[in-house]
């Protein structure tokens, strides 16, 4: 966010910058690919109208798709986001459990929140690998939203890992590999 303010000054002038990221993450989790998408609100800007290439490289940051907007989005933004799981299981992997799991692709998945919202989340791929007797990887495409950790143990979200594998599932880690807007 500085090195993006400190862009936006030199070009524009103003006094803030207001940051708005499309989605969220673990502070542990990376978002890797082209990044995520977001939206800065900049106050009193001294020049409003510049030519600006819309791949814009300065320093260490490489900002992709750079538009001047009007307004900012009023309703959220849809994404999809691709997303690299490592999971631990208390019990070792049945082959027959894991094939469960495919079970979830394109079925909503239904995310009870504390205040009594209810939501619906796609997960539109899923893949799975073994990589010990009790810890796989699973790489899904989702909907943005989904809350991650909640997923995987079964917390006010159905159908959850844990539940479909019939055993406590922990969430190890989780990166982003990819943030698409719809």
């Amino acid at each position: 966010e500085g090195k993006i303010s400190e862009f936006l000054f030199k070009k524009f002038g103003g006094t803030t910058a207001k940051f708005t990221w499309v989605g969220g993450e673990d502070k542990d989790s990376l978002v890797l690919g082209s990044g995520r998408p977001f939206f800065v609100k900049l106050q009193n800007p001294f020049k409003r109208k510049i030519s600006i290439p819309k791949k814009i490289i300065s320093d260490s940051v490489i900002i992709n798709n750079f538009k001047i907007i009007s307004d900012p989005p009023i309703i959220p933004i849809r994404f999809y986001s691709s997303i690299r799981l490592e999971i631990s299981t208390e019990n070792d992997i049945l082959a027959v459990n894991m094939k469960k799991l495919k079970d979830i692709t394109g079925k909503p998945v239904v995310v009870y929140e504390k205040s009594g919202k209810r939501s619906e989340k796609i997960v539109s791929n899923l893949k799975y690998k073994k990589t010990s007797k009790n810890h796989f990887t699973l790489f899904i495409k989702a909907e943005g939203g989904l809350p991650i950790k909640r997923f995987v143990d079964g917390d006010d979200v159905t159908p959850g890992i844990s539940p479909l594998l019939n055993d406590k599932c922990t969430c190890e880690s989780f990166d982003f590999l990819e943030v698409d807007l719809k």
